[in-house]
């Protein structure tokens, strides 16, 4: 009856995350027939920037939430408002500090005034980004994930919603105005998202006034202890991002038209193509985190590491069916969903980095388990050792393997710190059997 059950919520979360998947493609598509090259540009280069920073906005709590509410050993109240204190302390401070700082930002680190627009229309995307994934760490804790992952789909409809209407409005050329809308339409998705979820939120203003009254000290080191390794794990990875097209730009002065051209279809086609079922893994480690939480907390070692098996078997099985069919026909994948064609370069490495992909498609649900095992100290490591791998191979790989280099050092820090996280598992597991 369990498994039977576990398939069940694996086909519907499986079918919602595919949908918004699909969804997510089609904006994708949407964004490179309505934007100019200009404006693609403006808006590729304020997305790293925006990651960080949303990064930074999150802190962790998303996930922190969902443990939280999952595991019922925990005097849930104070914790929970203790998380949403730090939370909105946290975002009103980033907001004014990045609104103070964008026009040196645009000015210093990316040398173009045009960028100061589009870093703009980030600030009102923080706070409703750390809403709307607080509000999906409360309902996966309380293991309701339909509501979750259908919110995601409520996202990128809204999201769709908002470029159609204010395109077809207000016809806009300029190449600015057409970044900063493509940036506003991320911040329309997450009000849809939070809308939504809002309607099946439990609310009693009586329960809230209590809550204030009883957040403690205590309660807010509990919150941070877990929410700040998980955050700094996230801001490795981010972190990463935003340093790379920086070494590139350093270490590859004399190939840079070339490397920047391999950069661009990594990130914008590549990448995308080679983890389509990368959806699959975080649907079902969001249904993982607080089932795995009770069996671990509870003493039931065993029922866990079956759970954790099936669900990494069911990852890897669907991850290689995708990754065979990338392998078979990448250029005619491309084609059809972007309209673009590869380099032979782009290519060749395609198919010999998806199905490391595809094993390596694991890594969220290895993660999540590590952060019910209170070792997300651990996860960060793990991120920060792979993140520093992969810009060493960017440094001493560039020179003599050319644009390759890339595409090593991004499959190389990634299978590490995959690696690794088993690793911590298998380790964690160990010394419960002693």
């Amino acid at each position: 009856m369990r498994k039977k059950r576990l398939l069940m919520m694996a086909f519907i979360l499986l079918s919602l995350s595919f949908i918004a998947k699909i969804l997510s493609m089609f904006i994708k598509i949407l964004l490179a027939r309505l934007l100019t090259k200009d404006a693609m540009t403006l808006y590729s280069l304020a997305v790293p920037t925006m990651l960080f920073f949303i990064t930074i906005a999150q802190l962790g709590l998303p996930s922190t939430i969902s443990r939280i509410v999952a595991d019922q050993s925990i005097a849930r109240r104070r914790p929970i408002i203790a998380a949403i204190l730090i939370a909105t302390i946290n975002n009103l401070l980033l907001v004014v500090l990045l609104f103070l700082c964008i026009p040196l930002l645009s000015s210093l680190l990316f040398s173009s005034p045009d960028m100061k627009e589009v870093l703009y229309a980030i600030i009102p995307l923080l706070p409703l980004v750390t809403v709307s994934g607080m509000l999906k760490g409360y309902y996966n804790g309380k293991a309701r994930h339909i509501a979750s992952s259908a919110s995601s789909v409520i996202e990128e409809i809204a999201r769709i919603l908002f470029l159609m209407i204010i395109l077809s409005i207000y016809p806009i050329q300029d190449s600015i105005d057409l970044a900063v809308i493509s940036m506003l339409s991320i911040s329309a998705g997450e009000v849809g998202t939070i809308l939504f979820l809002t309607i099946f939120l439990p609310f009693s203003s009586k329960k809230i006034t209590v809550l204030f009254t009883h957040t403690t000290k205590q309660a807010l080191k509990y919150v941070l202890s877990i929410a700040l390794p998980l955050s700094a794990a996230r801001f490795t990875g981010t972190l990463t991002m935003f340093l790379e097209p920086l070494i590139i730009a350093w270490i590859g002065v004399e190939i840079l038209p070339i490397l920047q051209e391999s950069y661009g279809e990594l990130h914008g086609y590549i990448l995308p193509l080679i983890s389509l079922s990368a959806f699959l893994s975080f649907s079902l480690s969001t249904y993982l985190l607080p089932t795995f939480t009770r069996y671990y907390t509870n003493g039931n070692i065993h029922q866990a590491k079956i759970l954790l098996k099936h669900v990494c078997i069911l990852c890897i099985s669907i991850a290689s069916c995708v990754a065979l069919t990338i392998y078979m026909f990448p250029q005619e994948l491309c084609v059809l969903l972007y309209h673009k064609t590869l380099s032979n370069t782009s290519l060749n490495a395609v198919r010999w980095m998806v199905f490391p992909f595809a094993i390596g498609s694991i890594q969220s649900v290895l993660s999540v388990c590590l952060t019910a095992l209170d070792q997300t100290h651990l996860s960060f490591i793990d991120s920060l050792i792979g993140s520093i791998l992969r810009l060493l191979c960017l440094i001493l790989l560039i020179p003599i393997f050319r644009e390759y280099a890339l595409f090593i050092s991004l499959l190389a820090g990634y299978l590490l710190t995959t690696f690794l996280h088993a690793l911590r598992l298998h380790h964690a597991f160990l010394k419960s059997n002693m």
